[in-house]
């Protein structure tokens, strides 16, 4: 059986028949072929609808019109122009192949499994077809038989990556869980190289008792997707395996904070007046928090902490409280005199440059919006970070938000995780707008 020219994953008739080989339709023919190679399927399709009005049984311009109209999810419209199509072309397996991938976006299963079994039938060394049968019958659970056509389909092409992608997720179901690891792999090397290829092959890591690969594998997609539960909630039973229960309880409670960022509203938060010890500013904070208050030579800091936490060498993640709101305010007297400022518009540069320049010793450190938050007439900057101090930790949203106060800084720093953006984004803003500072020293 003759093959036509792939692509994007699905055959395009590239030629006219002898039937209609006149110079013209050839060359709209050709046309609206490499239209589609652009992607311009709005104007493919127009091109072959030109050729149906010409011909209106023309094979190649009845498929790749129907094609067009797959690519523009337009699947009624496709379903239309294939099952013409089958009336003049039913032996050639291209068509029941491509008719059986409208069916499945119709969800018509049934007639769809029966289109790519038509397909083989015609040409029994047809991998495409081979492997959207298996696909089917993986949704069947009919794991053998998919296995079986999906390792035919695998011996005739061996470099196509969703081939292995399928073939690897039946092995899992086989509990043959070294083969889905190779099979995973050849995907990725193939170039399925995506957050759903990673964690099934985590995921058959796992089962393989290979913890500390499957963990790198979940945190790969973490960092691809920072909010996929299913990474978390899986990691967290790899490190659990690995006796790592911090690590483990981190990604517990971050599946639980994705789920909890949908009912959180910032308008129901508790807020109450906290004060230094020496009352030199206030500011309204949740109320769960709790503040301590240390001087230093050049500075003073004041810490927010959840209950029952303690500070690590100032450090705003401690352990389990990395999935919960900690803050730190810092001011600095005579900032000005410390980077050699003349007014405050340079102490404020200066400061922004400290922060851009300063080396980040983390895994990730991601700026995602700078932008001036004016105090009175003081002149500042706000800062929203993503990061991750170490790989495997989860990611937390940093927003920092600098004054420069006459010759003096004061810096806010609130850092909370990154499943609660939307709900401590704007309970945060809502604090600085409270922030009254009332002296210095």
């Amino acid at each position: 059986m003759k093959r036509y020219i792939i692509i994007l994953g699905i055959i395009i008739f590239g030629a006219a028949t002898n039937l209609y080989s006149a110079d013209s339709l050839e060359k709209k023919i050709q046309l609206g072929n490499n239209l589609m190679v652009l992607h311009k399927y709005i104007d493919a399709a127009n091109v072959y609808a030109k050729v149906l009005a010409i011909d209106k049984n023309h094979p190649d311009a009845l498929f790749n019109k129907s094609l067009c109209h797959y690519y523009l999810y337009e699947y009624d419209t496709a379903n239309k122009y294939a099952s013409l199509l089958l009336k003049v072309s039913p032996q050639i397996s291209d068509v029941h192949n491509l008719y059986g991938l409208i069916k499945l976006k119709l969800k018509d299963t049934a007639a769809a499994l029966e289109s790519f079994s038509k397909a083989i039938k015609i040409d029994n060394n047809f991998p495409e077809a081979l492997l959207n049968r298996a696909k089917i019958l993986i949704d069947k659970k009919d794991y053998n038989n998919a296995y079986k056509d999906i390792v035919k389909a695998n011996n005739l092409d061996t470099n196509n990556a969703e081939i292995y992608y399928y073939r690897a997720r039946i092995e899992h179901q086989l509990d043959k869980f070294p083969e889905a690891i190779e099979n995973y792999t050849k995907a990725l090397l193939n170039g399925r190289v995506n957050p759903e290829t990673f964690i099934n092959r985590a995921n058959s890591y796992y089962k393989n008792k290979n913890f500390q690969e499957a963990i790198n594998d979940y945190t790969q997609v973490i960092y691809q997707e920072p909010l996929n539960f299913l990474a978390y909630n899986n990691r967290a039973f790899a490190f659990e395996a690995t006796g790592d229960s911090v690590r483990a309880l981190n990604d517990r409670l971050m599946v639980s904070d994705i789920y909890a960022s949908d009912t959180l509203k910032p308008e129901n938060a508790t807020l109450k007046l906290f004060a230094d010890k020496d009352s030199s500013f206030t500011i309204s904070l949740p109320d769960f928090l709790k503040s301590e208050v240390t001087k230093y030579k050049d500075s003073t800091i004041v810490l927010f902490m959840p209950p029952n936490s303690s500070k690590d060498k100032g450090n705003l993640y401690i352990g389990n409280n990395a999935h919960r709101l900690t803050g730190r305010i810092k001011i600095v007297p005579f900032f000005s005199k410390m980077v050699g400022a003349s007014e405050p518009a340079e102490s404020i540069e200066a400061w922004r440059m400290m922060q851009d320049t300063t080396e980040k010793k983390m895994f990730r450190y991601e700026m995602l919006e700078r932008k001036t938050k004016p105090y009175r007439t003081f002149p500042s900057i706000i800062d929203r970070i993503l990061y991750q101090k170490e790989m495997f930790d989860v990611p937390a949203i940093s927003i920092v938000y600098a004054i420069v106060y006459g010759e003096h800084l004061i810096e806010m720093n609130f850092a909370f995780p990154l499943p609660l953006y939307n709900y401590y984004n704007q309970v945060i803003q809502n604090s600085f707008d409270t922030f009254n500072i009332i002296r210095i020293m």
